[in-house]
């Protein structure tokens, strides 16, 4: 009997339920202008919200795409005045030898640093490459999509010419043929074999900042592995699974201290420090992104005070249809879930109309922060990104459809039937007063903010700078190895 009696309470729940929902949608296709101006109103506010945490999903929450992101580290030199600093190819080579807390260890050379030339396709361009050394892709645990990787011998000033191709670089120039391997390109006048490509997911721009079309090995000679006093590479490296940060740490510290005492003239001073790759990655870039999104929250709020006035005007003009239902047996709780039923209805409506703004911004947004957000190429709405917006939409309905609800619950009923009862504007003045007063706090508070950050770029703008940069231009000219081979051929170019 309790197991039946406990279904039929159920099913009675799920009824009243659909009856709310066909009633709310025919009420509010009664009002078109109204659930119009509500669902625009919230989708903005929704769609802003899904956009940024769109933003903070791929650059903080979704892990790197390798395997076991968790042990990747950034390796960084300590320099004698504490600054991180990047690696020379002597010190880092000492490192690889001695050090037992990692897997493996790689060195590479971002992007910023080569522009190779692109030749031989129709119009010549710019190449950006990447150089690393050998065992860098077993390290980051990234396997290509097509053929191989490079191999220890071809990380040597005489070894073979190879290539590794980007899943873009891919696309965009050979139309993603499946038979590339094996095919050449030439990059500064120079034939390179290709022998892989990579996945999309595995770019370089996650580190760098800068989109990676290649890679290349770093193939140092002798003299420049030497080098000590040359800092211009970067090192990442695996921990083992049985080693703490603190602990490689603490072994990066004692080769540090013996290398100095070895090398006193170079290495006196200088230390090394172990970051995690995520951490690196995400720099300053966490708080900036979270005050972001708590800007567009509180644009939100701002749509949820909106909508809740919208709200409580519409029940204030429906006390008397409130009034006969209740006259009629539904107590307070039916009436509250009727209406906040129509306002999760209006926020379901405007978080679908958010998500579609917000995928129609993601792919201008990914552009426009490229090189200036870490992982902007991997910004898109996934399954978190989806539960977010469904959440907000929900929350953002129990917040505006909430207080409307209670207080239209509350009317005197006597009142609200006789013909000559106190007109609508004279009621819940109190209530609607204290949602201007919110909307316009929350305003103030972005006022302020959206201040400051303007006082802050007139200053940039406006700073002394110790030159007059109006009318001057610049620009990079990066020349040939194999054609301007001398300084003097060099120089003779720019004359």
């Amino acid at each position: 009997v309790k197991d039946y009696t406990r279904d039929a309470g159920w099913e009675v729940g799920l009824e009243n339920v659909w009856r709310d929902v066909r009633y709310a949608v025919r009420a509010l296709r009664k009002s078109p202008a109204f659930s119009a101006v509500t669902v625009v109103t919230l989708a903005l506010g929704i769609g802003a919200n899904t956009a940024i945490f769109s933003i903070v999903n791929a650059v903080l929450l979704r892990p790197l795409p390798f395997e076991e992101p968790e042990r990747l580290v950034r390796i960084f030199l300590r320099t004698p005045g504490g600054r991180l600093f990047e690696l020379s190819p002597g010190k880092f080579y000492d490192w690889q030898r001695d050090a037992q807390s990692f897997e493996g260890m790689a060195m590479y050379q971002c992007c910023g640093f080569r522009e190779l030339a692109l030749t031989g396709t129709g119009t010549a361009r710019s190449v950006r490459a990447t150089t690393v050394s050998a065992g860098f892709f077993e390290v980051v645990r990234a396997r290509p999509a097509l053929g191989r990787v490079f191999r220890q011998e071809e990380d040597t000033p005489g070894g073979k010419h190879v290539v590794v191709l980007s899943d873009r670089f891919w696309r965009t120039e050979f139309g993603g043929h499946p038979d590339v391997v094996g095919r050449t390109v030439k990059l500064n006048d120079e034939a390179y074999t290709i022998v892989g490509v990579m996945p999309a997911t595995a770019s370089v721009a996650s580190w760098t900042g800068m989109a990676s079309d290649v890679w290349i090995p770093l193939a140092l000679t002798d003299e420049q592995r030497a080098s000590r006093g040359n800092h211009n590479r970067d090192g990442v490296a695996r921990l083992k699974r049985d080693v703490e940060l603190a602990q490689a740490q603490a072994e990066m510290d004692a080769i540090s201290a013996r290398l100095a005492r070895e090398f006193p003239k170079s290495d006196e001073g200088w230390g090394a420090v172990v970051i995690p790759m995520q951490e690196e990655i995400v720099g300053n870039s966490r708080t900036m992104l979270l005050m972001l999104l708590g800007a567009v929250g509180l644009v939100l709020l701002i749509a949820c005070a909106n909508v809740g006035n919208l709200l409580f005007t519409r029940a204030l003009s429906r006390r008397k249809e409130i009034a006969i239902r209740a006259a009629l047996g539904a107590g307070r709780g039916r009436v509250f879930q009727q209406l906040l039923t129509e306002a999760l209805l209006l926020a379901g409506a405007g978080g679908a109309l958010g998500l579609l703004l917000a995928y129609g911004t993601l792919t201008s947004a990914s552009t426009l922060l490229a090189g200036q957000v870490p992982r902007a190429e991997e910004i898109s709405i996934d399954g978190r990104v989806l539960l977010f917006a469904v959440g907000v939409s929900m929350l953002t309905g129990m917040l505006a459809g909430t207080l409307p609800a209670v207080r239209a619950g509350r009317s005197d009923l006597n009142d609200a039937l006789k013909e000559g009862g106190r007109s609508n504007g004279a009621i819940g003045v109190g209530t609607r007063r204290l949602l201007i007063v919110c909307e316009v706090a929350l305003s103030l508070v972005l006022l302020m903010g959206a201040g400051v950050m303007i006082q802050s770029l007139l200053a940039l703008r406006h700073g002394d700078t110790g030159f007059d940069p109006n009318n001057v231009l610049t620009m990079k000219v990066r020349l040939v190895p194999a054609r301007y081979r001398s300084p003097a051929q060099r120089a003779s170019f720019f004359d």
